[in-house]
């Protein structure tokens, strides 16, 4: 289906619906998908998390890491009580 024919019958169903629930769901839901292309995830962060973030990465550059089976191996003991 090409995108013109989608168009078409995207709009049909909007011109057809009487429902203005339906309506309103299918306006946020398409605005929602629009900002999404365009939006920057790091924008939708809290001040929080940036700083979180922003400090991990200032540890990774100074080698203050572990290894993936070091963690496992730490994270297990806390799971199962040891």
């Amino acid at each position: 289906m090409s995108t013109a024919e989608l168009k078409t019958e995207i709009l049909k169903l909007v011109v057809e619906t009487e429902d203005t629930s339906i309506l309103i769901k299918v306006k946020a839901y398409f605005k929602s998908l629009k900002k999404s292309e365009t939006a920057d995830w790091w924008d939708e962060l809290s001040e929080e998390d940036k700083i979180d973030i922003q400090q991990a990465e200032k540890e990774i550059k100074q080698g203050k890491t572990i290894s993936h089976q070091k963690a496992k191996s730490i994270i297990g003991k806390i799971v199962s009580g040891k």
